[in-house]
């Protein structure tokens, strides 16, 4: 019985019987491999279509540190070279990154020069200004503030949204184009930290001595108000350039480094400006003008 049955389900010939079990092998084969090939398919044209549409938003984002490190491709040399010159591209886009500025040279007023500076902090290093007081020091601090006010137009004073603009110094009041006087701030700070070396200096600024014995309250007065003026001015600016520690023969514990180097605005740059819109002589009080009760 097993020969008949074999015999009528058996191909005919040799050739038959290859074509029919090749037949069924890729018939097997199909059915087997169907779904992994099906998967292997979809997951390649979905990774094809995630590929492109990073591509295509990595091209239309502008290189920056952070598009960089979102990427992961922080080795680019593009990354790296824009890590340089980071600070230059934020400042050309100001209105992307900066908040309306008070101050007359922004970088949206187009004042974008920094200079890399190494801080000479260390406790014993030298410095012209580290010294006993004398006629060659003097000089030095008084480069600080070469002027005494400048005029700005009446866009620029708005701009700085001062206080109490009603009665604001113009020059030249009742001009088509109203011109006010100025004075920059720094040179103001720099005048107070001059004024607080002169405190601690009292032998040899007998002026200053005399204003205290003669007035004490009003000298303490003024010294409290440039402590509080640089203390404003440090909070303000919130300086987040780190000191580090460094290991010093004869000592056990870890020694700050405060030589930090910095991105600094140049002194030069603003002391131009003022020269060049300087005012030579202090106005006089007009009649009729609005006045304070006292002082702002």
């Amino acid at each position: 019985m097993s020969r008949l049955t074999l015999s009528l389900v058996r191909p005919s010939s040799e050739e038959e019987w290859s074509k029919e079990t090749a037949d069924g092998y890729r018939k097997h084969a199909y059915r087997t491999f169907k779904l992994p090939i099906f998967l292997l398919v979809t997951t390649a044209t979905f990774t094809c279509l995630v590929g492109m549409f990073i591509g295509a938003t990595y091209l239309a984002t502008p290189v920056s540190s952070d598009s960089c490190r979102r990427f992961g491709i922080s080795t680019l040399s593009s990354c790296s070279t824009q890590d340089t010159h980071s600070h230059e591209s934020a400042l050309e886009q100001p209105h992307l990154i900066f908040p309306p500025s008070q101050e007359l040279l922004s970088p949206q007023n187009g004042f974008k020069t920094f200079n890399t500076e190494r801080f000479n902090g260390s406790a014993t290093g030298i410095s012209p200004y580290k010294r006993p007081p004398n006629h060659e020091l003097e000089l030095l601090w008084a480069d600080y503030w070469p002027i005494t006010a400048f005029s700005i137009t009446a866009k620029q004073y708005h701009e700085t949204n001062p206080q109490h603009q009603e009665s604001g110094v113009q020059l030249h009041p009742g001009s088509e184009e109203p011109h006010y006087i100025g004075t920059f701030a720094a040179m103001h700070q720099m005048h107070c930290l001059y004024n607080l070396f002169k405190a601690t200096n009292l032998e040899y600024y007998e002026e200053e001595k005399g204003e205290l014995e003669r007035n004490p309250g009003r000298w303490h007065e003024m010294v409290d108000h440039c402590v509080d003026i640089l203390r404003q001015k440090i909070e303000c600016d919130r300086d987040t350039s780190v000191i580090t520690y460094n290991w010093v023969k004869h000592k056990r514990g870890p020694v700050a480094n405060f030589n930090v180097e910095r991105q600094c605005r140049p002194w030069q740059e603003m002391e131009d400006w003022a020269r060049e819109h300087e005012v030579k002589k202090m106005p006089s009080k007009p009649e009729g003008v609005v006045e304070m009760d006292g002082f702002p």
